[in-house]
């Protein structure tokens, strides 16, 4: 019962139908949005191929949301690399993903790659890096902090100036386990790639994707900077902190809204809860009920 009171209130909905009025109320308030179909680790090809079908699909019409909000990337979409081939081989992934970034730059829509586990890390990087060779610029990559090499990925990413989205972390397969260290290496990554950015003169994207307070505080602590303000985007989940993201939108800071839905929305939230290698997940959705009640859109 209580799963389903969570995905509820931290999901936009159970289909797009559900979904829609909320990312666009979110648009109206002036975020940015990355719409997140729900689902992964998909192993059938026809279920591979149904959900590649759904993406492209959706892509049309966020295209359309896209050219009523003008210029710059105001929606995007979130694409889970196990739920698009990656599970059948990494030819089947390649294929699929070139096939949506094919669409999504014909409709003007930005492209988000989730990250996987760490043994999928480097297949997954190295398709990100050779779509880029194919001139597809509208695609950017999360990398998570939990792991001690992370900044190497991440320089891999902004020598091309493809975007970067940083996240602490979940899954187990990691070697920084205590917090202090996660934080401290996802600051090192982040200060690094905005210091290059601040030194080259093709800007690109680094996304502070958190809800910790003192990285949200961190990254605040840069945007002063002229020259990093276009580069600096704070991302978080739907629900999780909306009285904080509300805030940093009126202070006009640029902030995206992570906004999951679809038919697996309470197994998603269940997943994210269960796995991890903190046990604070179930923790950050409870205590923010009150805050999501209030503050939600």
């Amino acid at each position: 019962m209580i799963f389903k009171f969570l995905g509820w209130l931290y999901t936009a909905g159970g289909s797009w139908e559900e979904a829609e009025p909320k990312v666009k109320a979110l648009l109206d308030k002036g975020f940015s949005v990355t719409s997140d179909i729900l689902g992964e680790f998909v192993k059938e090809p026809e279920s591979v191929i149904a959900a590649v079908a759904e993406y492209i699909d959706h892509i049309k019409i966020l295209g359309e949301l896209q050219r009523d909000r003008g210029t710059g990337n105001i929606v995007s979409v979130a694409i889970k690399p196990s739920r698009i081939g990656l599970e059948i081989s990494q030819l089947n992934f390649q294929k699929n993903l070139m096939d949506i970034l094919r669409c999504s730059r014909n409709c003007g829509v930005f492209v988000w790659i989730d990250a996987e586990e760490k043994k999928d890390r480097e297949a997954v990087l190295s398709i990100v890096l050779r779509m880029r060779t194919f001139n597809y610029m509208n695609i950017g990559l999360a990398i998570q902090c939990v792991h001690s090499d992370a900044k190497e990925v991440a320089r891999q990413l902004w020598e091309k100036h493809i975007a970067i989205r940083l996240v602490m972390g979940a899954y187990t397969d990691c070697d920084l386990k205590k917090k202090s260290e996660i934080i401290k290496n996802f600051k090192d990554v982040f200060w690094t790639a905005l210091f290059y950015y601040k030194n080259s003169a093709e800007k690109g994207v680094v996304a502070l994707a958190s809800h910790n307070s003192e990285l949200v505080d961190y990254g605040r602590a840069f945007y002063i900077d002229q020259d990093l303000r276009g580069v600096i985007q704070f991302q978080m989940l739907y629900g999780i902190r909306a009285k904080l993201q509300r805030e940093l939108v009126a202070l006009g800071y640029d902030v995206l809204i992570y906004t999951g839905w679809g038919r697996d929305r309470f197994g998603f939230l269940m997943r994210r809860i269960l796995e991890g290698i903190r046990p604070s997940a179930l923790w950050l959705f409870l205590r923010n009920i009150p805050e999501a009640w209030k503050y939600g859109v």
